[in-house]
């Protein structure tokens, strides 16, 4: 009896498999038609993935003609986040830059997905497809995917995959078995460091705790963790490529979001609440009707409904073990286990240099690596009501997802209405003024990147290129606007600090830009401002407003100077 099984019958397998793929198609419709349907849905930082690929996809085309030449270079050595942008750049070739961001939008939710749903199948056959189905949908359309992280989706994806292609022939490893695996974790080295770790892990928490080889005992199992290891092997050179690429990063500095002693309980209560990856915004919002927001809304999470459905899948699933089952769900639940204490203990970041959320990410797929274990028990009680819970979970998050891209279309969608004004071939400065919302993704914090993608435009702003593993860097010895400080004044909640922030910008790397566009009212930074431009804005709608620097104020165009 396969696991999930909750009688002798076995359906179908083809219908089992043809049902879960469509439930997951219908569960994964709405937040998609949002993607497409709302014009500025935008991702917090998909828009500067579109504008890096675009400029390596120029600097090929171009050559040293490229409108970039003389601000960025490409990176072409084997990076993590490079796999991502390449994909990026082959869209670019075919469809319109927004088209473009779409589609990686869309792919790395449904990717994502779909993953799971395949390595559900791969563990524990057709039955139980088609909660797992909604389970893997509520489990994509989450934190991660709205702030953009596509890299790090693409390698998650690939990541489960691997789990995957082992389980699949755990006992029959071979050398041909291997290297597909060492393949995959080579692509997924390519798409995100944290999901390539992870997928290491896996690998190596599945050879131990899966069940014994049904033939050659210990030597089975010897032999499965040693060819396990052997596939795991092309991570060596790349770990002593990376090491090598960290020092340009600086010393790994530990960071944990939330401080105080381990034994509370009250930190214990933020730290779940922060590390939660499902969660997209504000526990006190409702989706469509701000105006009711308010503590009654914590009922309208979608976490706490994943959470009730989660315990009363598990209760199903361990409250009466069969034989034959419980070896393989303990596998799993031991991967789950530990990649979901991982990320409660373990740090979310290295510092700035080196990335941050890393927590929810490791929670994320400790999440995906729960749903191969879980016996949904088709035809009982607890099982209903736990596919039911998961089901409101994934309509309420559905709501929020249409909620976000509202928000985005209105806010977004006022900045990018700005291009007329802006220009081409412009050095574009952004100046963003309260924009904190109510989502934990900001659409407007690089929604100013689309600005630059087909008119040439530098937009300063851009934070790729300060991060050594992304392929898009500043040429050295550029004297250029930091893009650190643009953000900086844009999550700045302290005016005298904006403007202290916003002076210095200006007064030191004024020079250097054409064109401020802004966003939000602040009457401290209008005269900084202004006195840059020499004059008032020559675009002003609603809280936009776009500055061009005059001949008097004495614009020097052109490359921005060297140190």
């Amino acid at each position: 009896m396969r696991l999930g099984d909750s009688t002798g019958e076995r359906p179908s397998p083809a219908l089992g498999i043809r049902s879960g793929v469509v439930t997951l198609a219908l569960a994964l419709a709405p937040a998609v038609s949002a993607i497409w349907a709302v014009p500025c849905f935008v991702t917090q930082d998909g828009p500067a993935h579109v504008y890096n690929a675009h400029i390596l996809l120029e600097s090929l085309r171009l050559g040293p003609d490229s409108p970039f030449a003389s601000v960025f270079e490409p990176n072409w050595r084997p990076l993590p986040n490079l796999g991502g942008h390449l994909a990026l750049m082959g869209m670019l070739s075919v469809l319109p830059p927004r088209a473009a961001d779409r589609a990686m939008t869309t792919i790395s939710l449904a990717g994502f997905a779909f993953a799971i749903l395949w390595l559900r199948w791969r563990v524990a056959g057709p039955r139980g497809l088609e909660a797992s189905a909604v389970l893997a949908a509520l489990l994509a359309i989450n934190m991660p995917w709205l702030m953009g992280f596509s890299n790090f989706l693409l390698g998650a994806s690939l990541a489960v995959v691997t789990w995957g292609v082992w389980w699949g022939g755990r006992d029959r490893l071979g050398p041909g078995r291997a290297g597909a695996i060492g393949a995959l974790l080579v692509l997924g080295y390519l798409g995100h460091l944290v999901s390539l770790g992870l997928a290491v892990a896996g690998l190596v928490v599945l050879a131990v705790s899966a069940p014994a080889p049904a033939a050659g005992g210990r030597s089975g199992f010897r032999r499965r963790l040693g060819w396990t290891l052997l596939s795991c092997a092309p991570v060596v050179p790349m770990a002593v490529l990376y090491k090598a690429l960290t020092a340009e990063g600086g010393a790994f500095e530990p960071t944990w979001e939330q401080s105080g002693s381990w034994l509370s309980p009250v930190l214990w209560a933020r730290r779940v609440s922060w590390i939660d990856p499902i969660a997209l915004g504000r526990r006190d919002i409702a989706p469509v009707w701000s105006g009711m927001d308010g503590p009654w809304c914590l009922a309208l999470a979608p976490s706490l409904w994943l959470g009730l459905g989660l315990l009363a899948a598990i209760g199903k699933t361990w409250g009466r073990p069969r034989s034959g089952a419980f070896p393989s769900r303990r596998a799993w639940t031991a991967l789950a286990i530990l990649l979901l204490v991982g990320s409660a203990a373990g740090p979310d970041g290295f510092g700035e240099a080196h990335g941050y959320y890393l927590a929810q990410r490791v929670a994320l797929l400790g999440l995906a690596a729960l749903v191969p274990a879980l016996d949904w028990g088709e035809g009982a009680v607890s099982g209903r009501l736990a596919a039911g819970l998961i089901g409101a979970a994934l309509a309420l998050q559905s709501a929020f997802v249409w909620d976000f891209a509202l928000e985005s279309n209105c806010r977004a969608g006022a900045l990018l209405a700005s291009a007329p004004a802006v220009g081409r071939g412009e050095r574009v400065g952004t100046l963003l003024v309260d924009i904190r919302g109510r989502y934990r993704s900001n659409p407007l914090l690089h929604a100013d990147c689309l600005l630059g993608v087909g008119s040439g435009n530098v937009v300063w702003s851009n934070y790729e290129p300060r991060h050594y593993y992304f392929p898009v860097q500043l040429l050295p010895d550029l004297d250029a606007p930091p893009s650190q400080e643009f953000e900086d004044v844009a999550l700045s909640g302290d005016p005298s600090d904006r403007r202290r922030r916003w002076e210095g910008l200006i007064g030191r790397y004024g020079g250097g830009m054409d064109v401020v566009l802004c966003w939000g009212l602040d009457p401290g930074l209008e005269p900084i401002t202004a006195g840059w431009a020499g004059s008032g804005p020559v675009f002003s709608s609603g809280k936009v407003r776009v500055y061009r620097r005059s001949a008097v104020a004495g614009i020097t165009r052109g490359a921005p100077r060297r140190r």
